[in-house]
């Protein structure tokens, strides 16, 4: 789903 991609992508952004 499009929810886990979104908070992956968040989390990498983030953890950055």
């Amino acid at each position: 789903m499009v929810s886990a991609l979104r908070m992956a992508g968040y989390d990498y952004i983030r953890s950055r």
